[in-house]
């Protein structure tokens, strides 16, 4: 299984991270993370496809492994092409407009100068801007592994038979070994590579 989940999870990995990095695009993901949840699902669907039928039981385990390495890549791949936008946009601090409007908060706040001068100083620093990055790409790790492990699961639940899945029936029993029509209408036909 190791060696079968890379390549969908690296593929739903570069539709999670692409997507969700491009201006605009990333908008998608306010609606319960659609981006990451449709990349989970590639991934769990491509990963079925590549199962031969009769090799072994695919299981909801899988899904949740298939869905973390997925999210990780995800993640990965978001922060390669976030981080540099991040800097063309702000540069490697708050910009300056930011700053302003912080400064102007501050004054309204009646709090001492020197007090004010600190905060904008410590908030214009670009310690506070990597430590911003930092946290928020770990956010995004989780959240990205979550939503994905769900969408994954939900390609093994719409794609292939969850009993059948779990290698067990729903009285406990253990199936009866698969017949090529049995395993035919749980696993789409391969890609035609023509």
């Amino acid at each position: 299984m190791k060696n079968a989940i890379v390549m969908p999870a690296l593929a739903g990995g570069l539709l999670v991270g692409i997507a969700s990095a491009i201006p605009l695009v990333n908008l998608l993901n306010c609606l319960c993370c659609a981006w990451v949840v449709a990349g989970g699902y590639l991934a769990g669907y491509l990963y079925l496809r590549s199962v031969p039928p009769g090799s072994r039981i695919v299981t909801y385990g899988d899904a949740v492994v298939l869905g973390l390495v997925t999210g990780v890549f995800g993640t990965i791949v978001w922060a390669v092409m976030e981080i540099p936008l991040t800097f063309f946009q702000l540069g490697f601090q708050l910009g300056t407009a930011q700053l302003e409007q912080i400064r102007r908060g501050l004054e309204e706040a009646q709090l001492p100068q020197q007090l004010q001068d600190a905060l904008l100083q410590y908030l214009g620093s670009a310690e506070l801007t990597l430590a911003m990055m930092v946290f928020g790409l770990l956010i995004n790790l989780v959240v990205s592994v979550a939503f994905c492990i769900v969408g994954s699961l939900l390609s093994f639940i719409v794609v292939g038979k969850p009993e059948e899945m779990l290698g067990s029936t729903a009285a406990g029993t253990p199936p009866a070994p698969p017949t090529p029509s049995s395993t035919d209408s749980v696993f789409p036909p391969p890609f035609d590579n023509r």
